[in-house]
């Protein structure tokens, strides 16, 4: 879980000067405990913020279900939004917003 503290830095406080090391510390979390939806979330995350969708988009979509934690399922549904508004696909990330916000986010 130190890892995953170390790895939300710059997803937290917007300083991506850190990124890079973030992303490394998300990749070794992940590698490390693949089946915590929390650290799959972090490392989602983190992909989104490096541009890699397509990895993102994989992890991140499971944890949107109802079966995951409200905060599991809210950042991934943020995360999905940003990733769409990026791609430039709107009306999708108009609705992952819209279901962070009913999650309780």
């Amino acid at each position: 879980m130190i890892f995953d503290q170390l790895a939300c830095i710059p997803l937290v406080s917007g300083n991506y000067d850190y990124l890079e090391q973030g992303f490394e510390y998300g990749k070794e979390a992940y590698r490390l405990f693949p089946e915590s939806p929390t650290l799959r979330g972090t490392y989602g995350a983190l992909l989104v913020e490096i541009g890699d969708h397509k990895e993102a988009n994989k992890l991140l979509l499971p944890l949107t279900t109802d079966e995951n934690t409200q905060i599991d399922k809210t950042i991934s549904r943020c995360m999905l939004a940003k990733l769409n508004y990026e791609d430039g696909n709107y009306q999708a990330g108009a609705e992952w917003l819209t279901k962070a916000q009913e999650s309780g986010g």
